[in-house]
């Protein structure tokens, strides 16, 4: 294993000499971080952009991400081994400046209804009822990061306010201009059924790409198939030729018996 100086930098780096640190050619162009230590604290940060992401071993059938969807808003499509291999390898080759953050829908829940709970209110929803996430706004959540990734399919309760958290939360980034994946799973795609569907968030994904990953391969569609809203469900009374002659012979009966 290479020697690495107290800063982190490789003592043998050709580049840096083991300071971690390139000077300036001139006066007119500053100095840059050496690539030897850009990847070694991007390493040592991984799990702050999600547990465990550091102990995941990248598949040697693992494709790049395509680099322009670092700031380009994304839905995806995949399964968490999968994507957790897509994703070290990607956040590794960015600049160890650059953050990310994985969020779940189940913590958007939290953050949106952290102010009633600080306040008292109490929530029908034993999910959020019994968590303890300190933000109490969805923007401390998503807004500070680069690059934020929701991923879907861990809340499992319905909740009426689930749909609008999520479209708050993607709203809130768009606002400051910062890009946002949200991660769907096959057994769990993001339709009509899902606890977070909503027609508002269907036509935005319909102008965003989709991103289909698996072990060996990567699909990029350039837009997202447009959901469709589930039918509404008529109730209609239908009376047939049969049930009304009954209705009239019990109205015969009932004025014979007068």
């Amino acid at each position: 294993m290479a020697e690495r100086s107290p800063t982190g930098a490789l003592k043998d780096c050709p580049k840096c000499k083991g300071r971690g640190f390139i000077p300036a050619v001139s006066l007119l162009q500053g100095g840059v971080s050496c690539p030897c230590i850009d990847t070694y604290l991007r390493e040592r940060n991984l799990d702050t952009v999600w547990m465990s992401l550091g102990q995941t071993v990248i598949g040697k059938e693992t494709k790049a991400i395509p680099a322009s969807l670092k700031d380009k808003s994304c839905r995806i499509t995949t399964t968490r081994p999968v994507f957790q291999s897509y994703l070290k390898k990607f956040v590794l080759e960015q600049p160890h400046a650059w953050s990310c953050k994985v969020r779940t829908d189940a913590e958007l829940l939290d953050a949106w209804f952290g102010t009633a709970k600080a306040q008292g209110v109490k929530i029908f929803d034993l999910d959020i009822e019994g968590s303890d996430i300190p933000a109490i706004d969805i923007r401390d959540l998503v807004v500070p990061f680069d690059l934020c990734i929701i991923w879907l399919g861990v809340k499992t309760l319905p909740n009426k306010e689930a749909p609008g958290a999520l479209l708050e939360a993607i709203n809130y980034r768009a606002h400051v201009g910062k890009p946002t994946w949200v991660v769907d799973q096959p057994t769990k795609v993001l339709d009509a059924s899902h606890l977070y569907f909503s027609m508002e968030a269907a036509e935005m994904f319909s102008t965003w790409p989709h991103l289909v990953l698996s072990k060996n391969k990567v699909d990029l569609k350039k837009k997202t198939a447009l959901v469709e809203a589930p039918p509404k469900q008529e109730t209609t009374t239908s009376i047939t030729n049969k049930m009304l002659e009954e209705l009239v012979q019990n109205a015969d009966r009932r004025k014979t018996k007068r």
